[in-house]
Formats: C-alpha cells, structure tokens, sequence
C-alpha cells in the first residue's frame, strides 16, 4: 500500500519506482506479509529529495512590543541554515535575543519549516522578509510579510441590493458609474 491505497504488482517482493515523481511518490508505504497462520505489516515514510518548493506563504502580525514568528515551509528537504533570513533585502543580524532563527525538518511529513522568532517588536521590524533555501538539487526563495495589525483592514461584501440605482443614490455614486 502507497498512503493508504493499493499498488499494483502486489505479489512482488520488491518495491520498484521507475521514474520517481517527488510529488507523487514520496509517502507512506506498507508492506503487508501473510499466510494461512498470520499477518504482519510494517509502514515507513519514504522522503525523496528534490530542489525545494515553498509550501505555505503566511502573512503574519504582531503588535509592537509583542513577539511575533515569521515563518516559511518547503518541501524537498532543504539543507540550509536558519540563520540566513533577510528583512526588506538586507542581513538580518541573529543576534538570539531579537531575532531567533529557527529550522526543523519533519521527514516523516516531507516539510521542513525555517522559523524568525522576533522578539519585541519594534516599528521597524514591519516590513518584507525572504530567505533562500537550497539543496543539492536545487534553491528558492521564500517571501513573507510582517505587518502591523492595526494597519490590516477587514474588507467585508457589500449587502446586495435590490435596487441597484437606489444604492447607488445612497452611497453617492454618480449616474455615470452605475
């Protein structure tokens, strides 16, 4: 079984993958052993690296003088170091005390995470951070935002009106417009 599902060739005693596909072969796979007595299965993660994809892109927020983590994932096992992050194009100073670069690498899921743990966050501290992380097959860059909560404005949908010409007179729009 391959995440759940069968595989053909089942009978076989060994597993080949010709053409591996990162994206489509890397997972969980079990192999399950029987006869007129017992059953036994044993599963395993198979990780398979390949140059690095971004994953997830959070914005993130944090008021001044609270924490905030900034943070990007990727598959493909990137093999970088943490302490590489970037604000607004420039080195950011890892000094432990402000800024806090982190890297854990889950290869029973195939995502590694690089985390910026920013401590007291200052106005300055708002801005653009990038990393790039790379392997031996490969590198990319990770954007991400950190803003300023009060700055983050909620846009809801209008009500739909039923008279469009009337909501437009009670918001003021010109005739021209509608």
């Amino acid at each position: 079984m391959f995440n759940n599902r069968h595989m053909e060739n089942q009978r076989r005693k060994t597993l080949v993958v010709p053409a591996v596909d990162p994206r489509t072969h890397e997972g969980t796979y079990t192999c399950t052993a029987q006869d007129s007595f017992t059953q036994t299965s044993s599963s395993f993660f198979l990780p398979i690296k390949y140059a690095p994809v971004i994953d997830r892109l959070p914005v993130q927020t944090a008021a001044v003088g609270g924490d905030a983590k900034v943070a990007c994932w990727f598959n493909g096992y990137p093999d970088s170091p943490a302490e590489r992050w970037m604000k607004d194009g420039q080195s950011i100073p890892v000094d432990r005390t402000r800024f806090n670069p982190a890297r854990d690498a889950r290869y029973h899921t195939g995502i590694t995470s690089y985390r910026l743990k920013i401590y007291n966050v200052q106005q300055t501290d708002y801005g653009h951070y990038s990393l790039n992380v790379s392997n031996s097959y490969g590198s990319t860059t990770c954007h991400a935002m950190l803003k300023d909560p009060a700055e983050i404005i909620d846009l809801k949908p209008a009500p739909k009106q039923a008279d469009p010409e009337k909501c437009c007179a009670e918001s003021g729009v010109s005739q021209l417009c509608q």
